[in-house]
């Protein structure tokens, strides 16, 4: 029951505006985290993606940054509780329940399964690096070490989605 408030919360907190129910769903999002026992540093890693943006709306954008500060961090939060713990047969049922059309489930769904690989392509490359000798600043700050990182980086995700788009030709997609 309370993940499927906190996906209709997720899906709510994008579309509001009004400021009042943002802040309310934003404190049920974070009764819900709290009540859960999830450790703090899983928000705040989730957070600091955001961070420079927030940071940013702050600065020159100080008119929409309550409500576009609230959205941020009511989804963070429940996308939080929602992915501790939880498999993806769970929540395809709930995008299902709450109707959500199709291709948009799809798209959820299949974000939410490759981001677990795009993480697990950022460690193996941080790792690469610090082998690399990437500990030193002086190595890292130079134009074609990084050029070679993000190189190396786009032509995984390439091969990647390319292994992805035939397999779910082959799946009739």
């Amino acid at each position: 029951m309370i993940n499927y408030i906190l996906v209709s919360g997720f899906i709510t907190a994008v579309i509001v505006s009004n400021v009042q129910v943002l802040t309310a769903l934003f404190c049920l999002a974070l009764l819900v985290f709290i009540l859960r026992r999830i450790r703090i540093s899983v928000f705040l890693k989730r957070a600091a993606f955001v961070a420079p943006f927030l940071l940013f709306l702050l600065i020159f954008q100080r008119e929409h940054f309550c409500v576009i500060s609230l959205r941020v961090l009511t989804a963070v939060i429940c996308v939080a509780v929602i992915t501790n713990n939880f498999n993806i047969t769970g929540l395809s049922m709930i995008l299902k329940r709450i109707r959500l059309p199709e291709y948009l489930r799809d798209i959820f769904l299949l974000s939410f399964r490759f981001s677990f690989d795009f993480v697990d392509d950022i460690k193996s490359i941080k790792k690469a690096l610090l082998i690399r000798g990437a500990a030193n600043r002086k190595t890292v700050l130079k134009a074609s070490y990084l050029g070679t990182v993000i190189g190396l980086f786009f032509v995984r995700a390439v091969t990647k989605s390319e292994d992805v788009y035939k397999s779910m030709k082959l799946k009739g997609y």
